[in-house]
């Protein structure tokens, strides 16, 4: 994809391939995962808030990481467990609980030092303009 291209482009899925391939460095996709995630910052339980701070902080030097780098993505699946438990067949009683549920699922994977696609696919889901937005994320020249 050419510069101009990339620049006209809303295509979300296509501008994720060539910023994969490009290798971007860890704090680069923690940064743009948490940027993801904060577009539902007021659906995100306050546990889901604070993991996804410490790994901003991450990203920035900030926070020293656990030996392996997963600490946080064992706190952030531990935020989700009770929605699952709560709906195992993924029935919610609302839009909103699914959000909730959904949202702090996807910090689970925003966490991942280096998974550039785990989070984005759950709010793809709940609502595909979500892309457009997301490509703007990705619309820097560095």
């Amino acid at each position: 994809m050419a510069e101009v291209e990339w620049f006209a482009s809303h295509d979300a899925w296509a501008m994720l391939h060539i910023v994969a391939s490009s290798r971007p460095s860890e704090r680069k996709v923690r940064l743009f995962n948490a940027a993801v995630c904060r577009r539902y910052w007021d659906f995100l339980p306050e546990a889901s808030q604070a993991i996804l701070e410490k790994s901003e902080l991450l990203a920035d030097g900030l926070l020293q990481p656990s030996s392996d780098g997963m600490e946080l993505c064992g706190l952030a699946n531990a935020v989700v467990a009770p929605f699952d438990r709560e709906y195992p067949s993924k029935q919610f009683p609302s839009r909103k609980v699914r959000i909730q549920r959904d949202a702090a699922a996807a910090v689970c994977y925003a966490v991942i030092p280096n998974e550039l696609w785990g989070a984005v696919g759950y709010f793809w889901d709940l609502d595909q303009k979500e892309r457009q937005s997301h490509s703007a994320l990705l619309f820097t020249k560095k």
